[in-house]
This record gives structure tokens, sequence and C-alpha cells, in this order.
């Protein structure tokens, strides 16, 4: 628990990822979920999501995912 708590106050004094990018982590779990299901469910996510992604590179923006911990409140 301590490694945590040392990862947010980290995280929240930087304003940067801490350990590891949750961006990286978004993208990566998307493109592995769109994938399955489009095998599953014979559905066009996942070309769609290469679609999005070739559409970020190109416009040279920034993606990033936000991670929240509802169980937790206060400084």
């Amino acid at each position: 628990m301590e490694k945590v708590k040392l990862i947010r106050f980290v995280a929240q004094k930087t304003g940067e990822c801490a350990q590891r990018c949750m961006g990286w982590d978004a993208l990566n779990a998307l493109y592995s979920v769109t994938y399955e299901t489009d095998h599953k469910y014979e559905t066009p996510y996942h070309s769609r999501f290469k679609d999005y992604l070739t559409w970020v590179q190109k416009k040279d923006i920034m993606v990033h995912g936000t991670m929240t911990d509802p169980g937790e409140t206060g400084a």
C-alpha cells in the first residue's frame, strides 16, 4: 500500500506518469478488446480503432488514459 501512495504522490506533484503510463495501458487494452470483440461478434471496432490511432499519429496529438480511485477521498 505504501508503494501506491508514493506513486500517487509523485504523479500529483509532477503531473506525469509514475512507473506506468495510463495512456499506453488504455491504448493496449482497447487494441486487444476491439480485436477480440470483432472476432467474437463480427463487428468493425478494431479497424475503426486502428484508423483512429492512425489519425492521432498524423495529427500528432496526445491521448491520455485516466485511472480513478473512488475508494479513497481526501488529500
